[in-house]
């Protein structure tokens, strides 16, 4: 799962808290800042020119002009007002355009012909992102055709996935499968199947962005072997994978369509992760947890293996964003602080330690964070001014 924050708060058009699906802003701008990112660097994903790790959050660089940034495996890509985008990390895949897979120490142009709408989703070392004229594009890994292309060629260079005349309002990627919302509310899915989770009934990959199901959709959240999408009405269905009860069904059973897991809690969002671990924020502004609580990544303060149906973590109502990552998660308040759970040996929850959190610690005391995103070792996010 690794849609960032301002899809959803407009990447950050502001999703209202307690707001109803309908009413969130995907794909306008958001507000812009500066670029804090934490965690592990072997490979410069924390873009700082050299590979010290960090526990706590460091500026990215002076500027102030950030309004997305999207963390993928070992690289990062962001977007800046005026809509250039730009990455830096791993190039494993030749995933950041530079016509190598040599890795990239700090932030560097791609595409300096085009400008960048504010949808953008960072996977196993490939993404895609929507220029201003809405024409998909992607690069990097394509192993499982998760470029849409049509093609399992690996693309060191962009390549056009969709024309101007295809409006998408959301996208989000997992390791190798991808999931798209147009503007119509339809849903689209591709790349890796082995376990049903593009949702057509079958295990078979998917070389180009395929409708699934008629149903109307906000939104979906592609992780770990598995989707979770989210209806307009605000229940929540799954394909895919289920062993973990990341459904949040109350069961294991897997599913090759999307069924249909909660209809008692209405989601204004949804996050799946990396290992098995699912989130989502209630219209009351409770944020609630189900599916694998390995390293206690759920937030429940608790041993327990797997949770089956969706738990309210802590007792409050002011949750505004959540994304979850391999084995932890981080949450955005309504007053702007940001927490974290879970694994943390890489430093990534950003508190100053190296200790795993079974309960939300705070991440310092800024109440001015706008957006977050975590993959699995490291995480990003953007903070006002």
């Amino acid at each position: 799962m690794t849609f960032a924050a301002s899809q959803l708060q407009g990447f950050n058009a502001c999703l209202s808290p307690g707001a109803a699906p309908g009413s969130v802003g995907k794909g306008s701008a958001g507000q812009p800042g500066q670029i804090w990112i934490w965690g592990t660097n072997n490979l410069y994903q924390l873009g700082q020119g050299n590979t010290t790790g960090r526990s706590s959050p460091i500026l990215l660089n002076s500027d102030s002009d950030w309004v997305q940034v999207c963390t993928g495996n070992e690289f990062c890509l962001a977007l800046k007002a005026d809509g250039r985008m730009f990455g830096w990390g791993g190039n494993t895949s030749g995933q950041l355009c530079t016509g190598n897979t040599n890795s990239v120490t700090s932030p560097i142009q791609i595409g300096s012909d085009y400008t960048w709408r504010d949808i953008v989703a960072c996977g196993d070392y490939f993404w895609l992102a929507m220029r201003s004229d809405n024409v998909l594009f992607a690069a990097g890994n394509n192993s499982h055709y998760q470029l849409g292309d049509g093609t399992n060629i690996t693309r060191s260079s962009m390549v056009q996935v969709s024309s101007s005349g295809v409006f998408w309002n959301w996208l989000d990627v997992g390791a190798s499968h991808c999931i798209g919302v147009k503007s119509d509310s339809s849903l689209y899915t591709w790349g890796a199947n082995t376990y049903y989770q593009e949702g057509n009934g079958t295990n078979i990959d998917v070389s180009i962005p395929t409708q699934v199901s008629s149903n109307q959709w906000l939104m979906g959240s592609a992780g770990a072997n598995a989707n979770l999408f989210l209806d307009i009405n605000g229940n929540i269905y799954a394909s895919g994978q289920n062993t973990n009860y990341q459904y949040g069904n109350g069961t294991n059973v897997s599913a090759s369509v999307p069924t249909l897991c909660n209809s008692s809690i209405k989601f204004s969002m949804i996050s799946y992760g990396y290992s098995f671990n699912s989130y989502g924020i209630g219209y009351d502004g409770k944020c609630y947890s189900w599916g694998s609580n390995a390293s206690g990544c759920l937030g429940q303060n608790s041993a327990t293996p797997n949770y089956s149906i969706p738990t309210q973590i802590g007792a409050t109502s002011d949750f505004l964003y959540v994304c979850a990552g391999t084995n932890n998660a981080l949450f955005l308040k309504q007053n702007g602080n940001l927490m974290a759970v879970g694994l943390n040996t890489s430093g990534q929850l950003g508190d100053g330690s190296k200790t795993t959190r079974s309960s939300p610690v705070l991440i310092g005391s800024a109440t001015s964070w706008l957006t977050c995103c975590c993959y699995s070792n490291f995480s990003a996010g953007i903070r006002a001014v």
